[in-house]
């Protein structure tokens, strides 16, 4: 910094405050010769030396389900974009939805001195999280939700709630649900969503028609085997996630039907090749970008001690060819 500032004819002062600062169209003639000459030399300001004046380190810690859930990862990739626009590296890792391997990234970000923490594996029953804000660590949730800490999700119920009426307005009455694992928020709001818009139209779906599975393909197909198993069976499925949906619909096929005409199928979170599928599936799209975006807004707002609240983004129903049609009687 004192070549810089020689070079310039500036003070040290002077050049420290300018690097500290964004580049700008309207920087003054000194200030554009101060970085022109710090590219020139390769300048890096010490991010440790700063983070000690600061007591901030400007990393913020992620935890997700998995990033080989594309949809988990495309938030991932949004927080850590938006995290870099705000000058604040994002450090993600998967939990394999397991609560103990939650806790240990966790700690291994705090044994770091990370900043805030932004979580997206939550299970609605979570006392490492009531530890967590009983240590005053800042954090958010997004993706699902978990008591009364702060949290941004997508309105699920309202999700949920669209895909019952798209199912009636197409003349479907024998209708199942492919829900995700109990432990979820984010599934077992969009089945409440789903079953409580039934319920206004005076339908309760018997039990046998509602099976907890999982979010991925696996779970989907097992599910299915069970509701094409039973008499009489389904004319319409709505599975949480399109991965479980995408395993209902490779059942379907097994068995010699065809999606869309003999079983309409829906599934959540839009994800970039539902549109490819051998039959395009109709899902509820969710506003990926915003989250990331909307997680960033308020970790570092709990960061500066503000209060925050819940956030709930709204998604609305793509229909497809595996819904598309009216119910043929």
């Amino acid at each position: 910094m004192r070549s810089i500032a020689d070079m310039a004819g500036v003070n040290v002062s002077t050049v420290s405050r300018v690097l500290r600062q964004r580049p700008a169209n309207s920087d003054s003639e000194v200030a554009q010769e101060i970085r022109r000459l710090a590219d020139q030399l390769g300048y890096r300001p010490d991010v440790w030396a700063a983070s000690l004046r600061s007591r901030r380190t400007h990393a913020l810690g992620v935890v997700v389900t998995r990033l080989t859930d594309v949809v988990m990862a495309a938030v991932y990739e949004s927080i850590e974009q938006h995290a870099q626009s705000r000058g604040y590296l994002a450090v993600g890792g998967s939990s394999g939805d397991d609560p103990e391997q939650q806790r240990r990234r966790i700690e291994h970000y705090l044994d770091r001195r990370f900043d805030g923490l932004l979580i997206g594996d939550a299970h609605l029953e979570a006392p490492f999280l009531d530890e967590l804000a009983e240590r005053n660590v800042p954090f958010i949730l997004f993706n699902r939700s978990s008591g009364s800490h702060p949290s941004v999700t997508w309105d699920d119920e309202v999700g949920g709630a669209i895909v019952a009426r798209h199912f009636l307005d197409i003349g479907h009455r024998h209708i199942a649900i492919v829900n995700g694992p109990s432990y979820a928020s984010s599934g077992v709001v969009r089945a409440k969503g789903f079953l409580d818009a039934l319920a206004k139209e005076d339908m309760v779906l018997p039990p046998e028609m509602v099976i907890n599975a999982g979010f991925d393909a696996a779970a989907g197909r097992r599910a299915a085997r069970e509701l094409l198993a039973m008499r009489p069976r389904p004319t319409a499925i709505f599975a949480v996630n399109d991965y479980s949906a995408i395993g209902v619909m490779g059942v379907i096929r097994d068995e010699r039907l065809e999606v869309g005409r003999d079983i309409a199928v829906v599934g959540y979170n839009d994800i970039t090749i539902a549109d490819d599928l051998l039959v395009p599936l109709s899902s509820v799209r969710v506003p990926i970008d915003v989250m990331g975006r909307t997680a960033i807004e308020m970790i570092l707002a709990r960061m500066d001690g503000e209060a925050v609240a819940s956030r709930r983004l709204t998604p609305y129903l793509v229909v497809r060819d595996s819904s598309r049609g009216r119910l043929e009687r």
